[in-house]
C-alpha cells in the first residue's frame, strides 16, 4: 500500500516511541524528488535541532550521519564504500542517538556490494538506522529487500519543476496549440530539451570552478582532488538531467490524472497542455512513454552515446505513427 511522506514518517515516529523502530527500511517511489525530500524529513526529525536548517539531502552534515550516493563516473556504489559505511556503524554513539546512514539510491550497489551489505542489513548494530531509496526497486536484490521494512511513497505535496525547462516547455506548447506534431517536430523538442540542459550544465561547471577558486587558492589542485571533484561534477549533472525527465515524466502522469477525472497535479502551470496531449494518446501509450523515459535514465548512467539515445526517446516520446493527429 502506497503512503504519502507524512504518513510514512508518522509511522516511523509511532514505531519510535513504541520501542518498535526497526533498523532497516526500504523506501521507493517513482520520483527521484520525492525520496530525497523524505530522507531529509527523516533526518530532521532524528536531529530536529541540529538539521533545522538544512534544505536539502545533500546540505546535511552530522557526526552520526552518513550519506552513501555514487561519486564514481560509473554510477555505482561498490563495496570498499559499503565496508567504510559498516564501520561508521560500528561506531559507539551516545546512548539517547541512532547512527544514520542513507544510500540513495540503493539499486547503484554492485551485487558485490550488496552481498556484502546482508549480515549488517540481518544483524545490525546497536543504535542504527538504515535508509534505502530506491526508484527502481526491481533492480535490487531480493535478499536486500527480505530484511528491510518496505514502503512505496506517493508523490503528494513535491514541486517537480525544475526551473531550467522554461523554454522546451514553450516550445511543447506552442507545437500542441498549432496542432501540427510531426516527426520533425519531435526533434525539434530534442533540441531545445538538449539546449536547456547544456545551459544548466554550464552553469553547475561554473559553480564549480568558483568554488574551487575560493576554497584553495595556493594549490594548484593536484591530480587526484580534480579527478574527485570531475567526479562530483560529473554525478551532479546526471542528478540534474534526471530531475528534467522527471518533470517531464509528472507531465505524462498529469495527463493520466486527466484520464481518469483526477483534478490534482505535479504541474499545474501546464495542465492545459496535459489535457491536451490525453486526447492524443490512449492510457497504455502513456504508461509506455513513462517506460521510454526510465529507460533513457538508465542509459545516461552508461557509456551510451547521450545525445543520440535523447533523440531515439524523444521520437518515441513525441510521436505515434508519424504524427499525433
Amino acid at each position: 500500500m502506497p503512503f504519502s511522506s507524512k504518513q510514512a514518517l508518522d509511522m516511523l515516529d509511532s514505531a519510535k516511541r513504541n520501542n518498535r523502530l526497526g533498523h532497516a527500511y526500504f523506501i521507493s517511489s517513482p520520483f527521484d524528488e520525492v525520496l530525497k525530500s523524505f530522507g531529509l524529513d527523516t533526518l530532521k526529525w532524528l536531529f530536529p535541532r541540529e538539521l533545522k536548517k538544512a534544505n536539502h539531502l545533500s546540505d546535511v552534515f552530522h557526526q552520526w550521519v552518513k550519506i552513501l550516493s555514487p561519486q564514481s563516473k560509473s554510477q555505482i556504489i561498490s563495496v570498499e564504500e559499503i565496508r567504510s559505511l559498516e564501520k561508521f556503524l560500528y561506531l559507539a554513539c551516545p546512548k539517547n542517538l541512532l547512527k544514520v546512514a542513507i544510500i540513495s539510491p540503493a539499486d547503484r550497489m554492485t551485487n558485490q556490494a550488496a552481498n556484502a551489505f546482508l549480515k549488517t542489513l540481518e544483524e545490525a548494530p546497536n543504535q542504527t538506522f538504515i535508509l534505502l531509496l530506491s526508484t527502481l526497486p526491481q533492480e535490487v536484490l531480493p535478499t536486500i529487500l527480505s530484511r528491510c521494512v518496505q514502503m512505496n511513497l506517493l508523490n503528494l505535496d513535491i514541486s517537480y519543476q525544475t526551473g531550467f525547462l522554461e523554454n522546451f516547455w514553450k516550445k511543447l506548447e506552442k507545437l500542441l496549440a498549432e496542432g501540427n506534431f510531426t516527426l520533425a517536430d519531435a526533434l525539434s523538442l530534442k533540441e531545445s530539451f538538449l539546449a536547456c540542459i547544456n545551459q544548466k550544465k554550464e552553469k553547475l561547471s561554473l559553480a564549480f570552478d568558483e568554488e574551487k577558486s575560493q576554497s584553495d587558492l595556493d594549490s594548484q589542485w593536484l591530480a587526484q582532488k580534480k579527478e574527485k571533484e570531475d567526479s562530483l561534477l560529473n554525478s551532479a549533472y546526471l542528478n540534474m538531467k534526471e530531475k528534467a525527465l522527471e518533470e517531464i515524466a509528472c507531465w505524462f502522469v498529469d495527463a493520466l490524472r486527466v484520464q481518469e477525472g483526477f483534478s490534482c497535479f505535479d504541474l499545474p502551470q501546464y495542465q492545459e497542455s496535459s489535457q491536451a496531449i490525453s486526447e492524443y494518446f490512449s492510457s497504455e501509450e502513456l504508461f509506455y512513454r513513462l517506460k521510454v523515459i526510465d529507460n533513457l535514465k538508465q542509459q545516461w548512467k552508461t557509456n551510451v552515446q547521450e545525445e543520440f539515445a535523447l533523440e531515439v526517446a524523444f521520437l518515441e516520446l513525441f510521436s505515434k505513427n508519424d504524427t499525433f493527429v
